[in-house]
């Protein structure tokens, strides 16, 4: 019986993978919480540093985003596509980093170079 690979389904499907699709509210919810309609006890809540809390998660996620505080300020539509291209370019690379030794993903990137992960 074979299997296909994890990668190749999502190359294929050209959908996000539950982990990205998490990372992409994550950021939301933050762009949401600095508009000053969010409640003080969500604001602290969200802003409490406990160790590998979400503060914590979401700075390095940011981090590993390229994403500054300046991106927080740009309106709701604007922060929505600029973290879309930046989510779907980590995972673009993921995909491939993780692909890089499997045939059927090499087999995939020759077929479609080019590939976007949420374009149909």
């Amino acid at each position: 019986m074979e299997t296909t690979l994890r990668e190749a389904l999502y190359m294929e499907t050209r959908v996000l993978d539950i982990e990205h699709v998490a990372k992409k509210k994550q950021l939301f919810m933050k762009h949401r919480i600095q508009d000053n309609a969010a409640s003080d006890l969500m604001k602290v809540t969200i802003n409490a540093k406990t160790k590998g809390g979400w503060k914590q998660r979401t700075e390095k996620l940011e981090n590993k985003l390229n994403i500054d505080t300046e991106d927080y300020t740009k309106s709701k539509q604007a922060f929505k596509t600029d973290i879309g291209k930046k989510i779907n370019k980590n995972f673009k690379d993921t995909i491939e980093e993780k692909g890089k030794n499997k045939s059927k993903v090499q087999h995939l990137k020759h077929g479609q170079p080019d590939w976007k992960p949420g374009n149909t």
